[in-house]
């Protein structure tokens, strides 16, 4: 019995990928969610907001999710473009004189 609830978190990891990261929706507007439990902050940055690191803050959900709702905008197309590079910041107490870059998306 043990083996099967193992396998099963071990499928259920695998699948993560249908919950987590960006969404594009029809209406252009765009969520992101990310798994950072121990974060005390988390940003997006990139060209679209020209790579500045606190403008576009997650918000903290409960275990450990982060959520981040960018509107469309006013032609109603996304803020990020295709091939737009964006950098998904992590602020953290583990160390707290750095922060630390978990994914760079260009």
């Amino acid at each position: 019995f043990k083996s099967r609830v193992v396998t099963l978190k071990y499928i259920l990891f695998s699948q993560s990928y249908h919950e987590y990261g960006p969404r594009f929706l029809h209406d252009g507007s765009i969520t992101w969610l990310e798994y950072a439990p121990n974060a005390e902050g988390v940003f997006l940055r990139g060209d679209f907001n020209e790579w500045n690191r606190v403008n576009t803050p997650f918000k903290k959900l409960s275990f450990g999710k982060w959520l981040l709702e960018l509107p469309a905008k006013a032609d109603g197309q996304p803020v990020l473009k295709h091939l737009d590079r964006v950098r998904l910041t992590v602020a953290s107490k583990v160390c707290p004189l750095s922060v630390l870059s978990s994914s760079d998306f260009s």
